[in-house]
C-alpha cells in the first residue's frame, strides 16, 4: 500500500473509530496505552509492510504492550525497542517479562536494544543496519530534553516518509519540546494531535476505563512532510516560558539531584496542613539526612556547600581543537572577540571596535569579527565603514543570509536603493524563509511607488510571519493611499494587535478613521498615538483637523458641563506649561481640553501659539483660522494669524490679519508692532515707521517694539534715531547684551562719521 496523506488520514480515523487494528492477547499483554493508541501504531507500521529496509521503533517499553501488539500486527516488519530499564522497574523483572510474552505469543520480529535511549540512538546503525525507520513510538523518558533529544537524534535513521507518534501529550513540556522540533525542523508537519481531560492518574475509575480504550494521555502524531502538502500546524504551549527558566536554578542548585524528594515531601507537608492534619515536620528528617550526605561530597572535594554547586569549573581544562593547534592567533582571536562583545554590550562602542580590529589582526579570516564589527560601526552612524566590514564578512562567508541582509539594512541608510536591493534578493536566495527580506524589499517598492510589487512583498512576509506588524502596515498604506479605507483600517488593526507600541499603525489608524467618519475613534487614536511619541510632530495636523471637523457638528453635542469644564482646566493647564516653555506638556493639555470640547477658542489659540514657537507654522495657522472660524471677535486670533503669515512670507495676508486685529481692538500695541514689521519686510518703509511709532505711543515700555523700531532704523541708516531708540530700550532692560552690542555698532558709525 502507498504512503501518502489520504492513507494516512485513513489509519487515523480507523482507529479513532475501532481503536485496534488486531486485538492483543489480553490475557498476555498488559500495560498502559490506550487501544486506540496501539491502532494507530499497528496501522501505520501496516503501511510500511512491503518496504523491506523499513522499520518499527519505539523509545520506552517497559513490558511490551506496544512493542509486541505491534510487532504481531505487522509479522513482515522488524520492530525494535528501545530501553534501558532505569524506570518504573523496582524489581528489575520487566526485561524478562518482555522475553517471556514473546515467546508465549510466537513473536519473531521484535528486538530488545537494552540501552539507555542516548547511547542507543547515537549508535542506532550498530543495532537496525541499514534500515530506515519508518514508524518511531516515542514514549520514553518525559523530561524536557529527553524528548527532544529523542527527535533530534533519529533523524538520520528516518525513512523519508517517516511517521512520529509521540505519547503523554497532555504534558505541556512534552507540547514545547514536539512545538521547538517543528520550528527547527519546517519539513516535518504535525498532522493530527488529541487529548485526553486530564492525566489517567488522575481521573475516575470509569473515566479510566475510557481513556484506556481511546488515546490514554494523548499523542500528538508528525509526519515527514516531502511534498509540503500539509499547512504548517503546532501544538499549543504557553507563552510563559517560567517553568523552563527555573531549569537553570534547579540543575546549578546544591540539591539538583534531590528536586523530586524535596518537592514530594513538600507536597506531603502541606496536603497534611490543608486537610487539617498536624503536620509532623519529622517527615523532614529523611530528606535532612539526604542533604547531609550531598553536603559530605562536597566537602571531600574540598567545597563549602552552597545554594549554587555546580558552577565551580576548576577541573575544566583549556583546550584547543587539534586542527588549530598550529594556529594559536586563533584563540587570541576567539579572547579578542569575547571581550569585544562584552564591550558592545555594555555600550563601550568604541573599545569595542578596537577590540574587533585587534581579533581581525590576530586572525583575518574570521566572518564573525568584520560582522560583529560591521554592526558597531553602523550603530555608531559610520556607514562607510559599516558597509566594507559587511562585504568583507560576506566575501569569507558567502553563505550567510544575515550578512547579505545586515550589509542592505546599511545600504538602505545610505539612499542606495539599488545596492540594498540587490543584496535583500540575495539573502532571500541564501534563505527564502527570511521574511526580513522581504519586508524591507516591500518598502523599497513602496518608496518606488510601485504599489503592486510592494504589495506582493508585504504578503509574502507576513506568509512567512504572520506575526509581523511592519508588514500589515506597509499592507494598510497601500490600500489607504488606494482610498480603501475599509481594508486599511483593518490591517493597521491587526498590526496594533501584534504590536500595540507601533507609532505608525497608531498614527494612520487615527487617520483611516477620520477618512471613515469615526471621529471619536480616530481622536482616542491619535491620543494614543501622541502617548507614545509625545514630540511627534507628524501627529499634530491630522489630530487637530479630526478636532476641527468634530466642532462642525451639532453642537448640542458638547453641552455636558463637565466636559466644558475640564477641557477649561485643561486649557488653563496648557497656557501654564506654554508659558513655562514645556512645550510637549502643554501641547497635550490643548488636545486633551479639544476633545472634551471641540469649539474652545482658548485651547485653539494656545495650541497655535505652541506649535509656532516649535516652528511648525504651518499647523499653527490651521489652529488660528479655526479660532477666528468659533469666534471672529477675538483681535488675538487675527494677530497670531498675521505673525505665521508673515514669518511664512504672506505678507499680504498678515498685513489683512493685523489690520483685522486693529478693527476690534485699535489700542493694541503689539499688533501695531507685528504690522510695522510686515511692512518693512514688504520694503513700505513709511507705512512700517508710522505703525512703530503708533506701537510706542500706545506702550512707551515696550521693549521689542524699541528694539525692532531701531533695527529699522539703522536698515536705513538712521543711526541717530536708531542709537535713541537702542538707548531707550536698553533703559528699560539693561540685561540685554545683544542689544548693547548693537548700540556700540550704530555709536561706532556715529564716530566714523563725524
Amino acid at each position: 500500500m502507498s504512503i501518502n496523506l489520504n492513507n494516512l488520514i485513513n489509519a487515523v480515523n480507523e482507529s479513532e473509530a475501532n481503536g485496534f487494528q488486531k486485538k492483543p492477547n489480553k490475557d498476555i499483554l498488559t500495560g498502559f496505552s490506550g487501544e486506540k493508541v496501539i491502532g494507530i501504531l499497528q496501522r501505520f507500521s501496516t503501511l510500511f509492510a512491503e518496504e523491506e529496509k523499513a522499520c518499527y521503533l519505539e523509545v520506552g517499553v517497559f513490558q511490551g504492550l506496544t512493542l509486541l501488539s505491534v510487532a504481531s500486527a505487522c509479522p513482515n516488519i522488524c520492530c525494535y525497542g528501545i530501553d534501558n530499564f532505569a524506570q518504573f522497574d523496582q524489581d528489575k523483572k520487566n526485561y524478562s517479562i518482555i522475553l517471556k510474552r514473546k515467546k508465549e505469543l510466537g513473536v519473531k520480529n521484535a528486538h530488545l536494544i537494552n540501552q539507555d535511549y542516548e547511547d542507543a540512538l547515537l549508535n542506532l546503525d550498530k543495532y537496525i543496519g541499514d534500515k530506515k525507520v519508518g514508524v518511531y513510538f516515542v514514549d520514553g523518558p518525559h523530561d524536557y530534553r529527553s524528548q527532544l533529544m529523542c527527535l533530534e537524534l533519529i533523524l538520520p535513521y528516518l525513512h523519508e516518509k517517516a511517521l512520529i507518534i509521540i505519547d503523554d501529550c497532555n504534558y505541556l513540556h512534552i507540547r514545547q519540546a514536539n512545538y521547538d522540533f517543528l520550528v527547527t525542523h519546517p519539513e516535518y508537519k504535525l498532522l493530527f494531535e488529541t487529548y485526553t481531560r486530564c492525566h489517567p492518574n488522575h481521573m475516575t475509575p470509569e473515566e479510566n476505563q475510557e481513556v484506556r480504550k481511546g488515546w490514554w494521555n494523548g499523542i500528538n502524531v508528525l509526519v515527514r512532510d516531502i511534498n509540503n502538502e500539509l499547512d504548517p500546524l503546532l501544538p499549543m504551549t504557553e507563552r510563559d516560558r517560567t517553568v523552563f527558566v527555573n531549569e537553570h536554578s534547579v540543575h546549578a542548585h546544591f540539591l539538583a539531584d534531590l528536586v523530586p524528594a524535596t518537592l514530594n515531601t513538600i507536597y506531603d507537608l502541606y496536603n497534611s496542613h490543608k486537610q487539617g492534619k498536624s503536620v509532623d515536620f519529622n517527615a523532614l528528617n529523611p530528606l535532612f539526612v539526604k542533604m547531609d550526605n550531598k553536603a559530605k561530597e562536597f566537602n571531600k572535594e574540598g567545597y563549602i556547600p552552597r545554594k549554587q554547586m555546580n558552577t565551580y569549573s576548576e577541573v575544566l581544562p583549556t583546550r584547543y581543537n587539534s586542527n588549530l593547534r598550529a594556529n594559536a592567533n586563533h584563540q587570541l582571536a576567539c579572547e579578542s572577540l569575547k571581550l569585544a562583545n562584552q564591550q558592545k554590550r555594555i555600550g563601550k562602542m568604541v573599545e569595542a571596535i578596537a577590540g574587533y580590529r585587534k581579533a581581525i589582526i590576530s586572525y583575518p579570516d574570521s566572518a564573525i569579527c568584520y560582522y560583529n564589527l560591521g554592526d558597531v560601526l553602523n550603530q555608531m552612524g559610520y556607514f562607510e565603514e559599516a558597509i566594507e566590514s559587511y562585504k568583507k564578512a560576506i566575501q569569507l562567508k558567502p553563505s550567510s543570509a544575515s550578512y547579505c541582509y545586515k550589509l542592505a539594512e546599511v545600504l538602505l541608510k545610505m539612499k542606495n536603493l539599488e545596492s540594498a536591493f540587490s543584496y535583500f534578493k540575495k539573502a532571500i536566495e541564501l534563505n527564502p524563509k527570511f521574511y526580513g527580506s522581504y519586508l524591507q524589499l516591500g518598502k523599497i517598492f513602496k518608496q518606488q511607488e510601485n504599489e503592486r510589487e510592494s504589495y506582493l512583498y508585504y504578503k509574502k512576509a507576513i506568509e512567512l510571519n504572520p506575526h509581523c506588524a511592519e508588514a500589515y502596515t506597509g499592507l494598510g498604506d497601500i490600500l489607504y493611499s488606494q482610498g480603501n479605507w475599509q481594508q486599511s483600517l483593518s490591517h493597521y488593526q491587526t498590526a496594533i494587535q501584534i504590536y500595540p507600541n507601533s507609532f505608525t499603525a497608531q498614527l494612520q489608524l487615527g487617520k483611516t478613521l477620520a477618512q471613515l467618519g469615526r471621529l471619536e475613534e480616530a481622536i482616542a487614536a491619535y491620543h494614543h498615538t501622541l502617548e507614545l511619541c509625545p514630540d511627534a510632530v507628524e501627529v499634530y495636523l491630522p489630530f487637530l483637523e479630526v478636532l476641527i471637523q468634530k466642532s462642525k457638528l451639532d453642537t448640542n453635542e458638547y453641552t455636558n458641563l463637565q466636559h466644558l469644564e475640564k477641557a477649561e482646566i485643561y486649557s488653563a493647564q496648557g497656557t501654564e506649561s506654554l508659558n513655562q516653555k514645556n512645550y510637549t506638556q502643554a501641547l497635550t493639555h490643548f488636545y486633551q481640553a479639544l476633545t472634551l470640547n471641540p469649539s474652545l477658542v482658548s485651547a485653539y489659540l494656545g495650541l497655535g501659539q505652541t506649535l509656532k514657537w516649535q516652528k511648525l507654522t504651518t499647523t499653527a495657522m490651521v489652529s488660528f483660522q479655526q479660532a477666528i472660524e468659533l469666534n471672529p471677535n477675538r483681535s488675538d486670533s487675527y494677530h497670531w494669524l498675521g505673525e505665521c503669515c508673515v514669518e511664512l512670507d504672506e505678507i499680504e495676508e498678515g498685513i489683512h490679519a493685523y489690520q483685522q486685529a486693529i478693527n476690534i481692538n485699535p489700542k493694541a500695541a503689539h499688533v501695531y508692532r507685528g504690522l510695522a514689521s510686515a511692512y518693512q519686510k514688504q520694503g513700505s518703509w513709511d507705512e512700517a515707521m508710522n505703525f512703530y511709532q503708533k506701537s510706542l505711543e500706545l506702550n512707551p515700555k515696550y521693549v521689542l517694539a524699541y528694539n525692532q523700531f531701531a533695527d529699522a532704523l539703522v536698515e536705513r541708516e538712521e543711526w541717530e534715531s536708531a542709537a535713541q531708540a537702542y538707548r531707550q530700550s536698553l533703559k528699560l532692560n539693561s540685561q540685554q547684551p545683544a542689544i548693547q552690542g548693537k548700540l556700540d555698532q550704530v555709536l561706532s558709525k556715529l564716530r566714523d562719521f563725524s
